[in-house]
């Protein structure tokens, strides 16, 4: 019988003779180099590889086999808009997709665009996403938006986000706080995170609100910070005198490697 042309499920799979940057410590690259896939998981890297009966032979040979790249920060709903802004300015930006037809979407519309995003992230060796979703304006486009991360190939952390509204206000609405959960702790996702930015330099900080629900859901907190005229240091500055701002474990090992 012709040989299938895709791996049956379970079937381990070997891609052959590819470029492997293995990404180890001593930056090893193999110009001819197998990976061996089983149950999912790598199981052996080298050349020439031994490999069990029955096993999915994929030529890879003139191709770059490394890990999956991670994005940490992609407006995956804005993909059915795509190649327009090359030349806009931030404000043209915000007039086009804030006050204009980003307005428009219809939870469908921001469904499309996720679904289309993580088919571009994963052709371009994306694997993992994080979707900063800043166009969910109602708890239907927050739905839409999730399940449409959830049953796409790849990772994805889903960040919730409304433009439109401000964060102490929307974060508040137990739908949306119940979305979160559910989100949260679904297997389909790599995990959940609240996305919201500090505007404006007000001491009173009402986002306060906002950071106070993620902190009793367990969500870490995204933001946009450092972009001139836009959102600046200001919001960096009061999450940490407010003691809003965690130190993860990413951070402190990096803390350890530097030192």
């Amino acid at each position: 019988m012709p040989e299938s042309p895709l791996p049956q499920p379970g079937q381990p799979v070997v891609f052959r003779r590819g470029i492997v940057v293995t990404m180890d410590d001593a930056h090893t690259v193999l110009p001819n180099g197998d990976v061996l896939v089983v149950d999912g998981k790598i199981a052996e890297v080298g050349e020439n590889l031994a490999v069990p009966d029955g096993t999915f032979e994929i030529d890879a040979k003139g191709g770059i086999v490394m890990p999956g790249m991670v994005d940490t920060h992609r407006h995956m709903w804005q993909t059915a808009m795509r190649a327009y802004g090359a030349d806009w300015t931030l404000t043209q930006y915000f007039v086009w997709y804030y006050l204009q037809h980003g307005m428009k979407f219809r939870p469908q519309d921001v469904a499309a665009g996720n679904l289309i995003s993580a088919l571009d992230a994963v052709e371009s060796g994306v694997t993992t996403s994080v979707d900063w979703s800043h166009g969910l304006r109602t708890i239907d486009h927050g739905e839409a938006a999730f399940e449409a991360l959830a049953t796409s190939p790849g990772r994805f952390v889903f960040a919730y986000g409304n433009l439109a509204g401000s964060p102490w206000e929307w974060t508040a609405d137990p739908a949306i706080q119940d979305l979160l959960v559910r989100s949260r702790d679904d297997s389909r996702m790599f995990g959940t995170q609240v996305a919201f930015d500090v505007p404006n330099q007000d001491d009173a900080f009402p986002e306060l609100a906002a950071y106070r629900v993620a902190e009793e859901l367990g969500l870490p907190v995204t933001t946009h910070a450092g972009v001139w005229g836009a959102t600046n240091d200001w919001g960096i500055r009061n999450a940490y005198h407010a003691g809003v701002m965690k130190e993860t474990r990413a951070a402190r090992a990096t803390h350890r490697f530097i030192s």
